[in-house]
């Protein structure tokens, strides 16, 4: 018996001591023999510059990667053979070119000079580099890579292994090529770091992503949801993952949270050629087994003969996994549903678990997207990991941010018809205070064990802005759009702070926040919150500062507007308790004071927003559910919740998911969904509950006839939307897409004891995907 294992760590001494051990080092084979075997595979039209690419890897693959190592911090660890693999598969997607059928007597020269041949292999070459070694790590590793690339390529770096510039370790010797330079070398680090160029195929030369897009305002007519803001990030991401994905190499993602690394993956699948590309798209939890994850991608496969399955005949599978490193490590360190998609990748099958013979998958292949380990993810086992290209998404620079929010709101301007002295003074501040704000709090309000939802990504920001865009009437001067702009910024960063030295920390910064970055004082905006009239606003004036949607109109027709009078929200609150009562609906016998009309404010708001989902975090007797059912009364929108009793299982769970996704999606009836902590039987509802925040749907929850029952269902919308109404799976799609923007999910956790810490860690959705209320 010959056992393969990385380490010993789950041996029994029994085990070792009956075994031979040999050790293998990585080191003592190196990448030079998967080169040597790859330099075969090139098309015979780049013969002629074969010696060329050798040199090329001679000269810059060791130093660079040794500088990676020194000085740069990866986002995920790679291993010394996975780097230079991923520079030879971005090389060979790029090639294409040199792939044509040459005509009897036809010269290759003729068709590509053979200087742009020279400037076409250095420059695929050198983008290869930066996108596979430079590809892994984040931005301060980027800038110094940056510089280090720059240096090498102008023969600027010491060469002997005794060098004092730059940090290679002990004994790395440079080897120059013959021709000292590259064949056209990076333009000026003013233009951009050599992350920020692109090699024009067609035109052989060096450009800056951006100026391979037009730049085009947003149109008024799309919803806040719909709109992409093309920036630097969207345009070489999308560009990286379509040349390797559409050359069947596989891709992983990594970055923290909220960057968009489902979105560029999902919107590349989306643009792919329908006839030649299908997909299969999954997200991984804790909870998530092996069996689901084969039978999610089993069923998507048809069968091409006997033992041998793949997708209809003449197309290509992707199968996207989202958060690949979420599931949890069993007994002896290994994560099941990795493990399964591992076989696939080394062995080309699975076992089919029914009549245990190995099933054959054929043209499929996997891409990823998974967090850095920490915080409930899990490093995932290099021998996995050695099959992807991987790629960092880092956080977004402070410029892209910018870019992306200033047209956000030069859109909203337009479209609420802000007037002109108002939208060409203050939005951009407004931007700028906001993007302070978000550097700040993450600098400052660190999570903790008491503390563990302050974490925050570019999602917050976005919540900033949505809230700014469901004003019913726009802002007529700057001190209301102030307003406006301070009360969305507490209710996406304040609510969720436990403490009241938090939240005074909080209201000081957003103080400071109003008066050095919009020209006006704090306190002359807020002049008439200050009840006492002492001249300044303080953070119990500031509770009152309200707004709200049902003050002029129940249900669709209510407006969101300051609330003026908070005597008449609080008359208006309980005028709508006596007709919820009145309703024949569960009859509740509340006092309904400020702080619950605070509460109800904040609740509607959440729902009343596309994708809108809350949290609301609070002991028993808090009034967490009461006041969610009295919004939801107000907005006119359906309450569901699901009764436990002692028989309740998975098949009652599941019955009741079906039901109300299908008054969501299927009926198109606004759905609020509230759920407890208390009705959690079973762990596996909160998957099912993190993968409807996420995706709006529960893979595979419906048998293939309520699958044609939902279609039947939404199919008369969907044709009036403009959907292929012969195509199933945009149908379903438009059914998902329904549920999404119908159902809201208003969970109420209680904070009290380690279970509420765990599931956030397990389930990061709940916190991602939900606007936190702490009551």
């Amino acid at each position: 018996m010959i056992f393969e294992v990385q380490d010993l760590a789950v041996a029994s001494p029994a085990t070792v001591s009956r075994c031979g051990m040999i050790y293998v080092e990585p080191s003592s084979m190196g990448w030079e023999p998967l080169k040597d075997s790859w330099m075969n595979t090139l098309p015979p039209l780049i013969e002629p510059h074969k010696p060329r690419i050798e040199e090329l890897f001679t000269w810059l693959v060791k130093p660079c990667m040794a500088f990676v190592r020194k000085n740069c911090k990866e986002l995920i660890p790679t291993s010394d053979i996975n780097l230079p693999v991923a520079l030879m598969n971005i090389f060979d997607s790029m090639i294409d070119e040199f792939r044509v059928e040459l005509a009897d007597g036809e010269d290759f020269d003729e068709i590509m000079a053979p200087k742009d041949q020279k400037i076409f292999v250095d420059c695929v070459f050198l983008f290869s580099v930066v996108w596979s070694i430079g590809g892994t790590t984040e931005n301060e590793g980027r800038e110094k890579f940056d510089f280090f690339l720059r240096k090498l390529v102008d023969g600027k770096v010491d060469p002997s292994p005794e060098r004092t510039d730059f940090d290679l370790g002990p004994g790395l010797e440079i080897v120059p090529p013959t021709e000292k330079r590259v064949a056209k070398a990076y333009p000026k680090a003013t233009e951009g770091s050599v992350y920020d160029m692109h090699f024009e195929k067609d035109k052989f030369r060096w450009t800056n992503w951006l100026k391979t897009v037009k730049d085009e305002p947003i149109r008024e007519e799309l919803e806040f949801q719909n709109i992409v803001v093309t920036t630097i990030d969207t345009i070489r991401y999308r560009y990286i993952f379509d040349v390797l994905a559409t050359h069947g190499k596989h891709v992983l993602f990594g970055g923290p949270t909220g960057t968009g690394k489902t979105v560029y993956i999902k919107q590349s699948l989306d643009a792919m050629d329908k006839d030649k590309w299908t997909n299969i798209q999954s997200t991984f939890s804790a909870q998530t087994n092996a069996n689901q994850i084969q039978d999610i991608i089993d069923n998507k496969l048809d069968k091409r003969k006997k033992g041998v399955f793949g997708p209809k005949q003449g197309t290509r599978a992707v199968v996207f996994i989202d958060d690949l490193n979420m599931p949890m490590l069993e007994e002896y360190g290994a994560q099941p549903p990795i493990e399964i998609i591992r076989q696939w990748l080394d062995h080309g099958g699975w076992y089919d678990r029914e009549e245990l013979t190995m099933r054959k998958l054929v043209d499929i292949q996997f891409c990823a997207a998974m967090g850095p380990p920490g915080g409930g993810r899990n490093p995932v086992t290099p021998r996995m990991l050695r099959h992807f290209n991987q790629i960092s998404i880092c956080d977004f620079d402070d410029n892209s941010l910018r870019r992306v929010y200033t047209a956000i709101t030069d859109w909203w301007c337009r479209r609420a018809s802000v007037p002109k002295d108002v939208a060409l003074k203050l939005p951009g501040k407004l931007v700028e205070a906001t993007l302070e704000i978000y550097n700040t709090i993450k600098r400052e309000l660190l999570p903790t064990p008491m503390k563990s939802h302050y974490t925050y990504n570019m999602r917050d920001i976005s919540k900033v802005w949505q809230g700014v865009s469901m004003i019913g009437e726009a802002p007529q001067n700057q001190l209301e759009l102030i307003r406006l702009w301070s009360h969305e910024t507490l209710r996406v960063f304040h609510d969720r702070l436990v403490n009241d030295e938090d939240r005074m920390w909080f209201f000081e910064f957003l103080k400071q926040m109003v008066d050095r970055h919009t020209g006006q004082k704090f306190d002359k905006v807020f002049a008439s919150w200050d009840f006492d009239k002492n001249g300044t606003v303080d953070i119990v004036e500031l509770r009152r500062l309200m707004f709200a949607s049902f003050m002029d109109g129940a249900g669709a027709e209510g407006k969101y507007a300051e609330v003026k009078d908070v005597d008449a929200l609080q008359r208006l609150v309980t005028e709508q308790l006596v007709e919820y009562n009145q309703s024949g609906k569960m009859r509740m016998d509340l006092v309904l004071f400020l702080y619950a009309a605070e509460h109800i404010c904040r609740i509607s708001r959440v729902i009343r927003q596309d994708l809108g989902n809350a949290l609301l975090v609070g002991v028993g007797g808090s009034g967490r559910q009461s006041l969610t059912r009295i919004a939801a009364f107000m907005a006119e929108y359906e309450v569901y919740s699901i009764e436990i009793t002692k028989s309740y299982t998975q098949v009652e769970w599941r019955d009741d998911l079906k039901n109300v996704l299908r008054k969501a999606g299927g009926e198109g009836s606004p759905t609020v969904f509230l759920f407890n902590d208390t009705q959690i039987k079973m762990e596996s509802f909160l998957e099912d509950i993190n993968n409807i925040l996420n995706t709006g749907e529960v893979p595979n929850m419906f048998a293939k006839d309520e699958t044609a029952q939902v279609i039947d269902m939404v199919t008369p919308r969907a044709v009036k939307a403009g959907v292929n109404a012969g195509s199933r799976a945009d149908l379903f799609q438009f059914f998902v897409d329904e549920c999404r923007r119908n159902l809201h999910m208003v969970l109420c956790f209680s904070p009290v004891g380690d279970a509420f810490r765990e599931r956030l860690r397990k389930f990061p959705s709940l916190v991602n995907c939900c606007t936190i209320d702490w009551f």
